[in-house]
């Protein structure tokens, strides 16, 4: 269903009893805030999450410090000879391969 708009010209408007009010006229031009535009040169500083949490971020009152990880270490006397052997020589394998690479 479609709505028609009655369009009507301002002498039929006055006709039916319309009345047309002149408002005051508002100076709505301002003058503009003054903005500088401040220049600045150099490297722009990024932050981290974390370091921005650290300079801007509000206190924890709960915050437990982290923990480090513990690094990885291996007993290789509660390995079993065979598989200890073949550990070790891979280790000084890698180890020469080092060295060598280093030389060159």
């Amino acid at each position: 269903m479609s709505v028609k708009n009655k369009v009507e010209t301002v002498e039929e408007y006055l006709a039916r009893g319309g009345s047309i009010k002149k408002l005051p006229t508002v100076d709505t031009v301002k003058q503009p805030d003054v903005i500088k535009k401040t220049v600045t040169d150099g490297v722009a500083v990024i932050l981290s999450l974390e370091d921005a949490d650290l300079f801007y971020g509000e206190a924890r009152k709960n915050a437990k410090p982290k923990k480090a990880k513990p690094s990885l270490k291996i007993d290789l006397s509660a390995l079993p000879e065979a598989l200890r052997s073949k550990f070790i020589n891979k280790i000084k394998e890698e180890v020469d391969g080092k060295e060598e690479s280093d030389e060159e």
